[in-house]
């Protein structure tokens, strides 16, 4: 992340929030369109859990620009979820657990 933004002091191209953007997009707006299968249930449970370890105080890792770029993230995947819906029980509870964690890690 922090090439991302040391890139963006030279070239001007893709910002960290721009990299993520498009990865949420990816990942998440196209297989939400129904069931949300197997194979993106992983993916997505995985890319939460990465955003959540970005923006905890305790990881010191990342700066500071990636860190308000993967809460700005979470939230709107927050309110993504939110609208969410589906008749798949499958899906129901992934995307009841991925609320939960979204929920929970911005409580800390």
């Amino acid at each position: 992340m922090q090439r991302i933004t040391n890139n963006l002091l030279y070239h001007k191209k893709h910002s960290v929030a721009d990299v993520m953007n498009d990865l949420t997009k990816a990942i998440f707006y196209e297989p939400m369109n129904g069931n949300v299968n197997i194979y993106h249930q992983h993916i997505q449970t995985a890319y939460v859990q990465i955003i959540i370890s970005i923006i905890d105080p305790k990881n010191l890792t990342y700066d500071a620009i990636s860190k308000e770029a993967a809460l700005n993230t979470i939230k709107k995947l927050k309110a993504l979820l939110a609208n969410a819906v589906s008749t798949n029980a499958e899906t129901i509870a992934h995307l009841a657990n991925l609320k939960f964690i979204i929920s929970h890690a911005l409580k800390r």
